[in-house]
Parts: C-alpha cells; structure tokens; sequence
C-alpha cells in the first residue's frame, strides 16, 4: 500500500493514512522477523536521507498540533527516535531532520526532542559528546544565528522560559571555557568587522544584546576583570564610526535612551583623554546636526575652563 505523494496538510488525520498504519501493524504481526516501526517504513518509501526526513518532519509538525493526532505523532517521533539513536545519528543532522534550522526553533514542538536526543547522544558516545552550543551552532548555521535566536526567544513569552534554560547553559560553557566579553565578542560572536568599518552593530542588534547579558554575568562572577559595552566598542571600532551608531540609535525611540547614556560615558572618556572640541570635531562628523560637538563644547568648557 502506497501513501498519496503530497505531504501537503495533516496527513496522519486522513483515512488513507490510518489504512496504511494498520497494513503496516498487521504486517508486522504477521512477519516479526522482517517487521519495522511505521516510522522506517515511512522513511524507506521516501527516503531515509535529509529531504525524506525533512518531509516526515513537515508532516509531524501539522499532526502534533492538532488533538486528534497529537499522540500518534508523538509516538511516530519515538519510533523516529530509536531509529536515530540505533544509527547513532549526530545531533546536528537530526537538527536539520527535524527542521529546527530556521528563526523559529524554539517554537517548534519537536525542539525538546531534540534536547533530549543530544543529552542521550552524548551519554552514548563520552568520546565524542558534543556541547549544547557547539551543537546548536551548527544546526542553526553560526554562533551569530544562535545568540540571535535566543535574544529573541528571551523576548517572547512563549519562548522566554526554553531560552532562559538555553541561555544559562550557553554562558555555563562560554564560563567554563574561560571566555572573556571581549573574546566573544571578537572570535566568537564575530562582532568586530575590521577597526574602521562604520558598521557598528546597533544597540538593537540581538546578537550585541544578547553578549551584553553575557558581560553582565561575566563582570559579576569577575569584577577585576571587568569591562563595559564603550570599552569593548572602542576596542574594536574608531571612536569616528562609534559615532554614527550613536546618531542612529538615538533616532529609534526603543534604543533613544540608551544612546545617550552610551553618549554620556564617550564624552567623559573623551575629557579624560584630554581632547579638545577641534580634536573631536573629525569624530563626529556623522551628526551633521552638530548636536553633539555643541554638547561636548559646553561640558568641555565647564570642565576644564582654563583650557583654551
């Protein structure tokens, strides 16, 4: 018995469907040594590579949220499961299996799944285990991808509790691989484009949000070594093309209040590095309003009122 091509809609829900499941429970019944879960069978008529998984999973996902077929979803991933785990898959291909790849992740039922078969992957394999993160990283394409991913689930109720969870045990191994806000900020988040690059990442950029948190906790745990958000930037960037980051975040009303505060700390670094209004004046080229040079002018000149 052969099942209609098209995975459009809820399959498990129509009658052709459930004639195939009980084919398939009779036939094993009747031939144990040759019987496979409904699962297996399914995957040999389409095909046990990524796009026949890929089509099961599409399949799965339009069941598992329906009540009627919910649990005969739940039970086809189990068998799918077994069949994994007996093939010692990798996590990151059951990821993509699964068709968490996408910004949606931690909306989609199958995800917890997938927690839990990493977990057992790595209690079956200890020579080869692979870490929350590095597995994520590359089921979702990059580290980038993955803090991106997570500072938006952060934001969403539905979502806040399953990435909170996540998000702790990203900082535990970035903790325990003893890295710096600044190293991830460089090498692992990627954050730095080259000294002179005007492309700052904004203060609504998710990726820099989510290694803020980072920083947080690291400078909690490490307050010798601590650091702050305009220390790594001008570490990284010209004060020139901070700047234009400033001016546009301070013309978003999400990011407006934080600018300034960010505005603030550059302009009394800037007092204690001695500059002048005409040295600044090149830096801030980008605030064509002036805005800026005529605020730093009058809190220089209040500052440091016998210096011409």
């Amino acid at each position: 018995m052969k099942l209609v091509p098209s995975l459009d809609g809820n399959l498990l829900a129509t009658p052709k469907f459930k004639d195939w499941l009980t084919y398939v429970n009779d036939f094993n019944r009747k031939y144990p040594r040759a019987a496979k879960s409904a699962a297996s069978a399914f995957t040999s008529h389409y095909g046990d590579d990524l796009s026949g998984n890929r089509r099961f999973s599409l399949m799965l996902n339009a069941a598992v949220g329906n009540e009627n077929t919910n649990a005969l979803a739940l039970q086809l991933q189990t068998e799918r499961w077994r069949d994994w785990t007996h093939k010692n898959i990798s996590p990151p291909k059951v990821f993509d299996f699964l068709l968490l790849n996408s910004d949606d992740a931690l909306k989609n039922p199958l995800f917890t799944f997938w927690l839990k078969y990493l977990d057992e992957f790595n209690a079956r394999n200890p020579d080869y285990r692979m870490t929350l993160t590095g597995a994520l990283s590359i089921g979702l394409g990059s580290n980038e991808k993955l803090a991106e991913v997570l500072e938006t689930g952060l934001s969403a109720h539905g979502t806040k509790a399953i990435s909170t969870t996540l998000k702790n045990r990203v900082f535990a191994e970035w903790e325990a691989k003893e890295f710096t806000p600044d190293f991830v900020f460089e090498n692992v988040l990627r954050l730095k484009k080259g000294y002179w690059d005007p492309n700052v990442p904004g203060l609504s950029d998710p990726i820099l949000k989510f290694w803020l948190r980072y920083t947080h906790e690291f400078n909690h745990r490490h307050p010798r070594d601590s650091t702050t958000l305009l220390d790594t930037l001008r570490n990284n960037f010209a004060d020139a093309s901070i700047v234009t980051m400033l001016v546009d975040s301070k013309t978003n009303p999400a990011t407006e209040a934080s600018a300034q505060g960010l505005e603030s700390l550059l302009f009394t670094k800037w007092l204690d590095e001695n500059l002048s209004p005409r040295d600044i004046t090149r830096l801030v080229y980008a605030d064509k309003s002036d805005e800026m040079l005529n605020k730093y002018t009058r809190l220089f000149q209040m500052k440091k009122p016998n210096v011409p």
